[in-house]
């Protein structure tokens, strides 16, 4: 009994003393192309001539393990028999002698935070030992995937007139001018601003229904516009009219009258050129006569609208409307409809925008980082000046493209002008550059 308690000691004290002549230097495990690389070096002595030293490298996280392909070392005797008997063989080693590692497997979900260790199993004549493992690696990050979230166009930030362009329909880009100028009736019915004259009057009175409003309004337009940069004024088209009362000679005089009037109260506003005042001469407005009368409850509106359409103006249709029942429907018009229609001014305001160059970039950067096209939308922002939201695309991008320290400075700059969504990148930078030590 004795004899063999010293026996297994003898064992353990060899085994032991050979666990410490075995160490593992420069490990790495990384992944690339959906191969996980494993590598290290294993420092060895030479080991007694009838054993046999198996190194069994083990990739592992949690329950799942991969075990790879083993290191054998052999002693003089070990290799001569093994050689006899077509087994594997294993390498002889000297004192200190260095092996190189190298192997590559398939990548799998679970290999993402890794470890690997190397177990050993040690064999001689009469004995087999399993060893303590040697931990090489531990969690390990070796593959992280980038959760990008897909960037908005960014809004333009709108100015003063581009604001007041979407309260005021009589404010419109250039872009709409042919689309009113060829037709007076899309003009009127989008929100002309009208300016009203007194029967038979000539001279723009302020205190005459709401023309002090409405004059307030084109002055304030025309501010507006002088004082952005960015924008002038393309066309002013005026259009003028009368009522029907009165000769249509006299009327379409007084029409254009009152169109010159308009033109010099704009030109003593603000310098415009001829090119830049449009003027329509209506004359005598039937045509808004005609919706008044048929969007009312007004007596005998039917003969009206009769007289209308099928009396030319040449053949006496405003005789037959004074002597339609006695002049009681004329006369109705003539207090309620009349007035409104003695205006010079149908106004509409037209203005043109140079393009905001770094907005336009900025957006195209965008559509290329949604794109993936990372080195091409860094292209783009090269001439933006830097903002919050170009700062977080331009990190976005170099840490895409894997230019940790770049992506590192812009989205550290984002975060310090505000924005929100670089926190998060600058967490995944963080992982991708784990991943990459």
């Amino acid at each position: 009994m004795r004899k063999i308690i010293l026996l297994s000691l003898f064992i353990l004290i060899c085994i032991s003393g050979f666990a410490q002549n075995i160490r593992i230097e420069e490990s790495k495990v990384k992944e690339s192309d959906d191969q996980v690389f494993v590598s290290f070096i294993v420092v060895a002595d030479k080991i007694k001539s009838n054993e046999r030293l198996t190194l069994i490298p083990t990739l592992y996280n949690g329950d799942k393990s991969q075990t790879l392909t083993p290191i054998i070392i052999v002693g003089y005797n070990r290799a001569i028999s093994d050689k006899r008997h077509n087994a594997v063989q294993g390498i002889r080693t000297k004192h200190n002698q260095r092996i190189p590692y190298a192997l590559s497997v398939p990548y799998q979900s679970w290999m993402a935070d890794v470890s690997l260790r190397v177990d050993r199993k040690i064999e001689s004549c009469c004995t087999e030992q399993m060893l303590v493992s040697q931990a090489v690696a531990q969690n390990r990050p070796i593959r992280y995937d980038v959760t990008l979230p897909k960037i908005e166009v960014m809004q333009e930030e709108l100015s003063p007139l581009k604001k007041l362009d979407a309260e005021t329909p009589f404010l419109a880009p250039m872009t709409e001018y042919k689309i009113v100028k060829e037709n007076f009736d899309v003009m009127r019915a989008e929100g002309a601003l009208i300016i009203h004259f007194r029967q038979g009057k000539k001279i723009i009175d302020p205190t005459f229904e709401e023309n002090g409003k409405s004059l307030t309004q084109i002055i304030n337009v025309l501010d507006l516009i002088a004082k952005d940069p960015a924008t002038s004024i393309g066309k002013i088209v005026l259009a003028g009219a009368s009522s029907p009362e009165g000769t249509a000679k006299l009327n379409d005089f007084l029409a254009e009258q009152r169109i010159q009037v308009l033109r010099d109260f704009l030109n003593s506003k603000t310098t415009l050129s001829l090119s830049q005042i449009e003027s329509v001469n209506i004359g005598e407005d039937w045509t808004g006569l005609r919706k008044m009368v048929e969007q009312s409850n007004m007596q005998y509106k039917n003969e009206v609208l009769d007289i209308i359409d099928y009396v030319p103006v040449m053949k006496g249709r405003e005789k037959q409307l004074m002597d339609l029942k006695q002049g009681g429907p004329y006369n109705y018009m003539k207090e309620h409809f009349f007035p409104k229609l003695r205006s010079a001014g149908y106004i509409r305001v037209f203005y043109e925008s140079k393009p905001d160059a770094a907005f336009e970039r900025s957006n195209e950067a965008i559509e290329l980082y949604n794109n993936k096209e990372y080195r091409d939308a860094l292209i783009r922002l090269e001439e933006v000046k830097s903002t919050a939201a170009t700062e977080n695309i331009r990190g976005v991008c170099h840490m895409m493209l894997g230019e940790y320290d770049k992506a590192g400075a812009a989205l550290n700059k984002a975060v310090e002008l505000g924005n929100t969504e670089a926190t998060e990148s600058l967490r995944q930078l963080e992982k991708l550059k784990a991943v990459q030590r």
